[in-house]
């Protein structure tokens, strides 16, 4: 199912914050990361990504959405898209990025356990209502 889209973008954008900001109970209430939806070199790149973590100096925590990605994908889709993201996120500040056994170029085992994780909480929290 998709969810209704404003004509701009900009408006998304803050929706797709809010939506960011209310995850953060899943990664110990880490500070916001800033949540943008404009094209970047990144997504001209094959297979293009849907979204990136990008953090270039302290305090500067951001996640790139894919314009087209933000355009055409599902309410769910987006939620699971800035998940994975800020699980970078929390990897990042938690100085777990660079450790451990790789699954690929991106992800570690510790992406895995945090994944895992969420995903045990999300489904706890639904088997409660």
């Amino acid at each position: 199912m998709h969810f209704p889209r404003s004509t701009r973008l900009a408006s998304d954008q803050r929706v797709f914050q809010e939506m960011a900001d209310a995850m953060l109970p899943l990664f110990d209430n880490m500070r916001p990361v800033r949540v943008l939806v404009k094209d970047h070199e990144v997504f001209r790149r094959h297979p293009y990504p849907l979204a990136v973590y990008d953090c270039p100096f302290i305090g500067a925590a951001v996640i790139r959405i894919n314009p087209t990605h933000a355009r055409t994908c599902s309410f769910a889709d987006m939620q699971d898209t800035i998940c994975h993201e800020l699980i970078h996120a929390w990897l990042h500040r938690k100085g777990l990025d660079g450790v451990g056994e790789f699954l690929d170029e991106h992800h570690n085992e510790w992406f895995v356990k945090k994944a895992l994780e969420i995903n045990d909480k999300r489904i706890r929290s639904e088997e409660r209502r």
